[in-house]
This record gives structure tokens, sequence and C-alpha cells, in this order.
């Protein structure tokens, strides 16, 4: 009888021991859950984080690019006024030399 008690009080012990770890075990793996929990919520504030950055970036790109077109309308505005300014000068001094030779002609013939 004693043996049959000592059995079973050692099996209970055992049984004790089984469940206590068990429940070690539950609750590392609860605690380790909580980690992943956090580290995926930590995760989506950087992506969000990254996504605003890349927009602010993507408009800043988009403004200075905005600003390069105007200056480069201003700058192809203002060449295309330079070059009015020389074609008519151009023709001028070209109205000049044949009014020159038209003269020089009439020298020669006079």
């Amino acid at each position: 009888m004693k043996m049959k008690d000592e059995e079973i009080r050692i099996s209970r012990q055992e049984q004790q021991q089984r469940e206590e770890e068990k429940q070690k075990q539950t609750r590392q793996l609860q605690s380790l859950q909580f980690e992943v929990d956090i580290l995926r919520l930590h995760l989506a504030e950087l992506e969000k984080s990254l996504q605003n950055k890349e927009q602010a970036m993507n408009m800043e790109i988009q403004k200075e690019q905005e600003r390069n077109r105007h200056l480069l309308h201003l700058e192809v505005s203002r060449q295309e006024e330079i070059l009015k300014e020389k074609t008519a000068h151009a023709e001028d001094l070209q109205k000049t030399v044949n009014e020159l030779q038209g003269q020089n002609a009439a020298l020669q013939d006079g």
C-alpha cells in the first residue's frame, strides 16, 4: 500500500511539474506573441513614416521640376527675344550692305 501511495504521489508530483512547465511555456509564448505584436506595430509605424517621407520627397521633386520648367521657359523666352533682336540687327546690317553695294555700284558707274 505504501508503495502504491508513493507511486501516486510521484505521479501527481510529475503531473504538477508538467503542468507548471506547460504554464511557464504558455507565459513565454504569450510574452513572445506580445513582443511580435509590438514589433509589428513598430514596423507599421516605420512603413507609414517611410511613405510620408517618400511623399514629401516626391512633392519636393515635383516642385523643383516645376521651378526648373518655369526657369527653362523664362530662359527660352529670353533666348527667343535675343534671337529676334539679332535677326532684326542682321536684317538692318544686310539692308545697309545692300545700300552700300548699290551706292558703290553707282559710284563705279558714275
